[in-house]
């Protein structure tokens, strides 16, 4: 066993025995969390049940002098995808905090960037994709085992990472309604798949990287830089007669990168951007190594009586293009959304759109929050799927859906 998994299993074990004893000896302990139950039903024939699960979230806090201690647990029942179950350590960490630093040390997720449900800079905590963007993006995002360390310098903070452990992204599952739809292969008598081996686990395998933020008058600006792997891997396929091979690995890769946010009167503009080194691309002629340029663009607009609205249009360049990639050499895409409150903040509308303007497609979540108290929410809701079945979203455009959730919090 590697000094990496020994390390992040002790860590985590010291934490979570820490956190029982000083929930025993320290009045400072609080607990909290929320039970939630999630339905959803396909619009179309044969109107199965796309998702069908219940979960208890449990938060547990200690604080200290100058320490804190967080663990979350997920306790899950899955009724259309069974594997699901079970229960789930989501994070738990410690933190220090000082006069000018603090470290935070364990299981945790990280969110870097302005962009409002896509990733420029923030690349390091992957992504649960087992239902697609059919849930809550908090609960798509996964944690990491990281160190953490922040020092803060006047107007501004320095935020340096290591994480010793890789954690790849979660894609569904064969059976899945969500799995990819893949391209069809009958003309081959025979196909080898073979696992993309995970990076092993060694000191040289680790990803690192810092965020410089600062905080002027009127502006908030961030400059980051990462060296770290792939979350989900590249395939690269070999066709010998009728025979098929398929190969697939991670990478690794880097990026410098920006972000900014000013807010004018009414309105907050907002930017991002960074520069890939090392990107592999799958192609005609096997994977293609290239650099690549994210760029994106918002604003929000808040006119008052409770309205927001926001857009946003970002655009994924591969440079020195080859026409044999499988990618467009610039994918535009952008979301919208409009969220209104009304009844005292009882009741909130929204809907928030991606619009994959290459493929001319669209994925479109409508909803309403009922608030029966400030514990108990009802939430109903319709997801509209449509666009080319080539399309990141099009392809599940069969899988448009009405569903309904039920929220407690305590």
């Amino acid at each position: 066993m590697s000094i990496q998994v020994i390390l992040s299993k002790r860590l985590l074990l010291s934490l979570f025995l820490s956190l029982i004893f000083s929930a025993v000896v320290y009045a400072q302990f609080n607990i909290n969390g929320f039970a939630d139950s999630y339905l959803a039903a396909r619009i179309k024939e044969p109107h199965d049940f796309l998702s069908s699960r219940s979960r208890l979230r449990l938060e547990a806090n200690m604080y200290f002098e100058n320490t804190h201690l967080f663990a979350s647990f997920n306790a899950m029942k899955n009724y259309v995808l069974e594997d699901q179950d079970g229960i789930e350590l989501r994070e738990v960490y410690f933190d220090y905090v000082a006069d000018n630093w603090d470290l935070r040390v364990g299981r945790q997720i990280i969110i870097w960037g302005k962009a409002d449900g896509m990733q420029i800079t923030d690349q390091i905590s992957p992504y649960d994709m087992t239902e697609f963007l059919a849930r809550d993006y908090d609960d798509i995002r996964m944690p990491v085992d990281a160190f953490k360390l922040r020092l803060l310098i006047l107007n501004a903070d320095l935020e340096l990472l290591w994480l010793p452990i890789f954690q790849p992204g979660i894609m569904p599952g064969k059976g899945s309604p969500w799995a990819p739809v893949l391209d069809d292969l009958s003309q081959f008598n025979k196909i080898n798949y073979s696992a993309a081996l995970e990076p092993e686990k060694t000191l040289d395998s680790g990803e690192f990287g810092g965020r410089l933020s600062f905080f002027l008058s009127g502006i908030d600006l961030s400059l980051a830089a990462l060296y770290t792997w792939s979350d989900f891997p590249v395939s690269n396929m070999h066709v010998f007669g009728d025979s098929l091979s398929i190969e697939s690995e991670y990478y690794r890769y880097s990026f410098i990168g920006a972000d900014f946010s000013s807010s004018l009167s009414d309105f907050v503009l907002r930017g991002e951007t960074a520069y890939f080194l090392n990107n592999r691309f799958t192609s005609t002629k096997g994977i293609i190594e290239r650099n690549s340029l994210k760029a994106l663009l918002g604003v929000d607009w808040y006119p008052g009586n409770e309205w927001t609205v926001s857009a946003q249009i970002a655009d994924d360049f591969i440079l020195d293009y080859n026409k044999a990639i499988n990618a467009d050499e610039h994918q535009w895409i952008s979301t919208i959304s409009i969220s209104k409150s009304l009844f005292r903040n009882t009741l909130k509308l929204s809907t928030f759109a991606y619009v994959g303007l290459n493929e001319k497609e669209i994925f479109n979540r409508s909803s309403l929050d009922y608030a029966l108290t400030d514990e108990l929410h009802i939430l109903a809701g319709v997801d509209i799927i449509g666009g080319r079945s080539s399309g990141m979203f099009g392809q599940y455009k069969d899988n448009s859906e009405i569903w309904i959730k039920a929220k407690y919090s305590f």
